[in-house]
């Protein structure tokens, strides 16, 4: 089983690497060929970003995401954020596992981040886990 990113969503990824958006936020399609846009914002707060993630449904997220390293350097950087919240069906958890790297490829992310429960998707959390890459 493989899918591919919609032409929307590869639209959508190209304008947030040109600054149009913060984020674009993906899912699966009903018959699992696609990742498809579920909605996109250029909103810079990352707790209003934080209240537009499901609390029950996998996601993918396009983000680019700005933070000051543990040396004072200020850093921006476009990540994939895999959201597989431990409530999500275990169907669809298996399924999103399986399919990820497919989304990984398509969009040349070399900075991923996975979170199952909303405080490894805080701020801090992601920061942390770029600060040690």
């Amino acid at each position: 089983m493989a899918a591919r990113v919609s032409d929307e969503g590869m639209k959508y990824h190209e304008d947030l690497l040109m600054g149009k958006y913060r984020y674009v936020m993906y899912r699966i399609s009903d018959d699992s060929t696609q990742f498809v846009v579920d909605h996109a914002s250029s909103e810079t707060d990352y707790d209003k970003f934080l209240e537009k993630v499901p609390a029950d449904k996998i996601r993918f997220v396009t983000y680019d995401f700005s933070y000051r390293t543990t040396e004072g350097d200020e850093r921006t950087r476009a990540i994939l954020i895999n959201w597989m919240p431990n409530t999500a069906p275990l169907r669809e958890r298996t399924k999103a596992a399986a399919l990820v790297n497919d989304l990984r490829a398509y969009m040349h992310s070399r900075t991923n981040v996975h979170a199952t429960d909303f405080s490894e998707l805080a701020f801090d959390a992601v920061k942390e886990a770029l600060n040690r890459r």
